[in-house]
């Protein structure tokens, strides 16, 4: 009688033990955290395209910043995409997407931002009005930076969001 008991417990048993495992999972799991995560400077490896990236950004940010527009945040990164400069210009935000190309043999850098693109920046620029942006949503623009070799292209509300 007693051994019938006891493997009439088994499956409960088994059920307990994963259900405590499951709990112990969770309880250890950092928990996700809504804020964008800015770029973070470490002391790694950057490639010669990061450098030549990051220094791009840098000379685009410094270009709005001639034309009265003030920083808000850089690198914003989600789930959903990353925006790489987020601008005031007044009362407007302005999200900003910094492109380069070295020749226009392949398009342009405006030339290669497609419908894809364009979604994921809609998409996060949603996103980061959503959670990080406190204040009452305010009108919106999407900028470009375009080099193309050494050239500059500052272009105003390319993306039109739907």
């Amino acid at each position: 009688m007693a051994e019938n008991e006891d493997h009439r417990l088994v499956p409960f048993l088994v059920a307990r033990r994963l259900q405590r495992r499951r709990y112990r999972r969770q309880r250890h799991r950092p928990a996700a955290s809504p804020e964008p995560r800015q770029c973070v400077r470490q002391a790694r490896a950057v490639s010669p395209s990061q450098r030549r990236g990051a220094e791009l950004e840098r000379r685009a940010l410094a270009l709005l910043k001639q034309h009265g527009l003030t920083l808000i945040a850089r690198n914003v990164q989600y789930d959903s995409g990353e925006i790489d400069l987020v601008m005031r210009d007044g009362a407007v935000l302005v999200f900003v997407e910094v492109r380069y190309r070295q020749t226009a043999q392949f398009g342009g850098a405006v030339e290669s931002i497609d419908a894809a693109k364009r979604q994921r920046l809609i998409r996060t620029a949603r996103h980061f009005l959503l959670t990080s942006w406190p204040h009452p949503t305010p009108q919106c623009r999407f900028d470009v930076v375009a080099f193309d070799g050494n050239t500059c292209k500052w272009l105003r509300d390319v993306v039109i969001a739907p």
